[in-house]
């Protein structure tokens, strides 16, 4: 009677669910018409072979994907059925194919099919670099370095055929990324945006050097990697295969023949040290507003920009010491620069000659004040402009604000420079420092280089050197750190005990 019940209650339940009954015994090991946690675990003791006991029937239903065999994998199936994450019709719908790992000719012959050389004309020549397909309609990402400046763009397909590019579809400056659209039906790429990993073989395919086609193989010698030195708050695959001018822009691809990356730069400091930005960042572009190639070369003809290229936007400063940070702006136009700051604690200073790669900006602090604003600004186009933020308070840094922790004499000894010298080798100025603000900072020559000494044995630095002239009125002294390479020249004028004049140099 009691299995006449259980059977009747697990034919009524097969009934609910609309399933049959054979089926609805999949997962049901302990045959009492449920599936429960239980049988999870009667499922994979089966798999580890420490239930053998059981019936056949019991057997049959462990075999939740019906794949001929009782695995632990059926256990897992069995668990997300008793709890309600799946149902036998969910575990019976097709999966997706895995991806089929392909041969490196394999990669190459596929690659080919939506890899393009991309050719940019600009007032200065023409440039060669790599795109590959993007959408079926026409649209093809490559870097935006690629395509800067220029008047027309063209693409060349594997077989030679070249291509107009008709509209630039989106580009970002910071992200180094860009789509640009030609007038054909294209086989676009298909992307992978996450699931590499450091180790993977990779492959690369684009216009090395101008030669085109150049396929290359190796590695993701890093998978995440940030370089502040080339852009803030991104990351980059690193990899190992070789890539030069030319490659920028094209695909690098895994064992798939997927897009992962976009190959965009090279470190010449060593080997096989190459870049792609993940093709994640690809969602990150703005295509609402596509341009015309005339209203996209008419933009760069215009474009003004002025971008930190060395130096923190942030710096809390002491009274006395010196900022110096480096500027780059561009413009096809003349242009003239100009800074100002917020209040009077701070006195800003340009080094720019038009037509110059860089402009230096200097920042004496010369009272205290929490909030302070230095804004350098294009005078032909105010809105062009980079601004830095600054404190000055007793708790600032020592150091020369932006080095690698050098003392700053100025914000040692609460003096402000009383000459800057920019001398365009160097990222420091040469700093004179007036004796009698020096000594009515109550500094003797004596008590001045034992103070400035103390502080730079503290950072690191040694005395490597010194000499003395005319009659000891004119002493130098050397002083190194040997971690970080940097080196700070001393020089003092004096007579007697009095301070003339003391000049600061920081290589």
């Amino acid at each position: 009677m009691k299995k006449l019940f259980a059977a009747a209650a697990a034919l009524f339940c097969c009934m609910l669910l609309g399933l049959s009954a054979s089926a609805a015994a999949r997962g049901d090991v302990d045959l009492n018409g449920r599936i429960e946690a239980a049988d999870a675990r009667l499922v994979l003791r089966l798999a580890v072979e420490m239930d053998d006991g059981l019936s056949e029937e019991s057997k049959t239903a462990a075999d939740v994907d019906l794949n001929g065999t009782v695995e632990a994998s059926d256990a897992r199936l069995t668990l997300r059925l008793a709890v309600g994450l799946d149902t036998l019709n969910d575990i019976d719908a097709p999966q997706p194919d895995e991806p089929k790992q392909l041969s490196s000719k394999e990669i190459y012959q596929l690659a080919s099919t939506f890899t393009f050389e991309v050719r940019a004309k600009t007032a200065a020549g023409t440039f060669l670099g790599t795109g590959f397909a993007y959408t079926a309609d026409g649209q093809i990402v490559t870097n935006y370095h690629v395509i800067s400046d220029a008047q027309s763009i063209s693409v060349i397909d594997v077989s030679g055929d070249a291509y107009p590019v008709t509209q630039v579809i989106a580009f970002d400056r910071d992200i180094d990324l860009a789509i640009i659209k030609i007038d054909k039906t294209l086989t676009p790429a298909t992307l992978c945006r996450s699931g590499y990993e450091t180790g993977d073989s990779i492959y690369t395919l684009g216009s090395s050097s101008g030669h085109t086609g150049t396929f290359s193989y190796g590695v993701i010698s890093n998978a995440a990697v940030t370089l502040p030195e080339y852009q803030k708050g991104m990351t980059y695959i690193q990899i190992s295969a070789p890539i030069s001018g030319g490659n920028s822009g094209g695909p690098l691809l895994d064992v798939y023949g997927r897009v992962i990356g976009v190959n965009t730069l090279s470190d010449d400091s060593g080997q096989n040290l190459n870049f792609s930005i993940p093709v994640s960042y690809l969602d990150a572009l703005d295509t609402a507003n596509p341009l015309t190639m005339e209203g996209y070369a008419e933009a760069e003809r215009t474009r003004r920009t002025l971008t930190l290229a060395f130096g923190e936007e942030d710096l809390h400063m002491r009274v006395g010491g010196t900022a110096a940070l480096v500027l780059m702006p561009f413009s096809h136009q003349t242009v003239t620069l100009l800074c100002e700051s917020s209040t009077d604690c701070l006195k800003p200073t340009l080094s720019y000659r038009n037509g110059d790669d860089y402009a230096w900006l200097y920042i004496v602090a010369v009272g205290n004040c929490p909030e302070n604003t230095v804004t350098v600004y294009m005078k032909e186009a105010p809105e062009v402009k980079c601004e830095i933020r600054v404190r000055v308070s007793p708790g600032g840094d020592l150091a020369f604000a932006c080095s690698d922790g050098a003392p700053d004499l100025g914000a040692v000894t609460g003096v402000a420079p009383k000459e800057l010298k920019n001398n365009q080798s160097l990222i420091y100025p040469q700093m004179e420092y007036d004796g009698n603000a020096l000594q009515h900072a109550g500094y003797t020559a004596s008590s001045l280089l034992e103070r400035y000494t103390e502080a730079l044995t503290e950072a690191g630095f040694e005395q490597t050197d010194s000499q003395s002239v005319i009659f000891g009125t004119v002493s130098s002294y050397i002083f190194t750190n040997a971690e970080t390479g940097v080196t700070i020249s001393y020089t003092e004028e004096k007579l007697f005990t009095k301070i003339l004049r003391v000049t600061v140099v920081v290589y």
